[in-house]
C-alpha cells in the first residue's frame, strides 16, 4: 500500500540514486584538481584552491546526506530536517565558492 512518499520501489530507487550521488561527490572530493575553477591554477595558489574545493565537496556531500535522511522521515520532523538540509546545501555552496575565489586571489597577489 503506497503512502504519501510513493511506492516502495520508487523510494528504493530514489534512495539508491541519492546514495550514488553522495558517493560520487565524496569520491570527487579526493581529486580537487579535476574541478573546473574560474581562474588559472598556478604554483602559488594550487594548494589553497584545491583544499577549498575539497572542503566544498565534503560539505555538499554532508548536506545531501541530511536531505536523504529527511526523505526517509515521517511528518513534521521530516519537513524540518529537509529545510535544514536545503539551508546547509545553499550555505555550503555559497561559502565554498567565496573561499575558492579568495584562495585564487591570494595566489595572484603573492606573485
Amino acid at each position: 500500500m503506497p503512502d504519501g512518499s510513493g511506492r516502495r520501489p520508487e523510494m528504493l530507487w530514489g534512495s539508491l540514486a541519492m546514495l550514488a550521488t553522495i558517493a560520487l561527490i565524496a569520491w570527487g572530493s579526493k581529486y580537487p584538481a579535476r574541478l573546473n575553477y574560474p581562474f588559472q591554477i598556478t604554483g602559488q595558489n594550487a594548494q589553497q584552491v584545491y583544499r577549498e574545493g575539497e572542503r566544498t565537496l565534503a560539505l555538499v556531500a554532508g548536506a545531501l546526506t541530511v536531505l536523504d535522511l529527511a526523505r526517509g522521515g515521517v511528518g513534521g520532523a521530516s519537513a524540518g530536517l529537509e529545510a535544514a538540509g536545503l539551508l546547509l546545501l545553499a550555505t555550503a555552496m555559497a561559502i565554498g565558492i567565496i573561499r575558492i575565489i579568495r584562495a585564487g586571489r591570494t595566489g595572484e597577489q603573492q606573485s
